[in-house]
């Protein structure tokens, strides 16, 4: 899977001990030096990759670079000296900047094309691990948006779920489903920080952990496209059992946890009276459903080993389904406890 096992297990640790340092950081260029290393890190995880391109790589570099610099030029301007309406500006670029270091629309192409040539475990990373620098500062700078700003960029949210949405229906492509998938995950994720900061760090750590459990199952069985599904042997039925539980929950089905964060996200959306938005949002999520039933499907109709597996028999190896449901049902405890506050 690497080319070198000892730079692999040499860098992990000091790039997850930059991920801390962003917690530490007290100013404007402090947050800029910890993802200018964070960067260097990453590249230099991800360079021992056999499946990396070197375009791809550059395409990377060039983005994060160019959106890193474009934080530190706004966050070091005086506003008292603008107008209002000049400062709305600037805090627009600075919440750009961050969501195209995310792979946002228009900057999404290179976010495609590193992903497709990732493994599983470094598009982990990319997906999930490199999202919290830039989701802590939107967070630090969330005080300073008007309603504007937030319609504003709520609009590209949904252009950038719509994009998502139309491009990965076709695709076969396992990474590139999950890639489009994360852009439409991270729409709302970023919708729910400026609404509760809370309800959006539960969000992203349910979604971190359906992720990370999916990730793990395609790496280990070596899944990499819709087709490697049809012939998948699994002789365990919890395999099975505990990847659709995620699917559906990654696509928001109820009664899984997925559902309960995308309901939290759309009775904001509702307290605020954005119903425009929330149509759309609703929408594309709708659409999006059919792309994990599209993974679900040939998972179990087709696959060579599932008439064989036992399905009336409960046992021990039902332990990790069981816990997954249980998870949901906390979360619909935590959607109670929401309804009171």
């Amino acid at each position: 899977m690497f080319k070198n096992y000892y730079c692999y297990i040499l860098i992990i640790p000091v790039f997850f001990m930059s991920m801390l340092m962003i917690f530490l950081s007290t100013s404007w260029f402090s947050l800029w030096l910890v993802m200018e290393i964070n960067l260097i890190l990453f590249i230099s995880l991800i360079i021992f990759d056999k499946m990396i391109k070197f375009e791809n790589l550059m395409m990377y570099y060039l983005v994060q670079s160019l959106n890193s610099y474009l934080y530190l030029l706004f966050s070091m301007l005086d506003m008292s000296t603008f107008s209002e309406n000049m400062q709305n500006l600037i805090f627009i670029f600075l919440n750009f900047s961050m969501l195209m270091k995310m792979g946002f629309p228009p900057f999404i192409q290179w976010y495609i094309k590193l992903m497709n040539n990732l493994n599983w475990m470094n598009i982990f990373i990319l997906s999930i691990i490199q999202k919290i620098i830039p989701l802590y500062i939107l967070m630090s700078i969330n005080y300073l948006i008007n309603e504007y700003c937030y319609r504003l960029i709520l609009l590209l949210l949904i252009l950038s779920m719509f994009y998502s949405c139309v491009s990965s229906l076709s695709q076969i492509n396992l990474k590139l489903i999950m890639s489009y998938s994360s852009v439409i995950q991270m729409s709302w994720i970023i919708n729910l920080l400026y609404i509760n900061e809370m309800m959006m760090i539960i969000y992203f750590l349910v979604y971190s952990l359906i992720s990370l459990q999916m990730f793990f199952m395609f790496m280990y069985f070596d899944i990499n496209n819709l087709n490697d599904l049809f012939n998948l042997k699994l002789t365990k039925t919890f395999n099975y059992l505990f990847l659709m539980f995620s699917i559906m929950s990654l696509g928001g089905l109820p009664p899984m946890s997925g559902f309960v964060m995308k309901w939290i996200s759309i009775q904001s959306l509702f307290n605020l009276n954005s119903f425009f938005y929330l149509f759309f949002m609703i929408l594309v999520s709708l659409i999006s459903l059919f792309f994990y039933l599209r993974i679900i499907f040939p998972l179990y109709l087709f696959s060579s080993n599932s008439k064989k597996l036992n399905w009336k028999f409960i046992n021990l190896n039902f332990t990790f389904p069981i816990l997954f449901i249980i998870f949901s049902w906390f979360m619909y405890i935590l959607l109670f406890y929401y309804e009171i506050l």
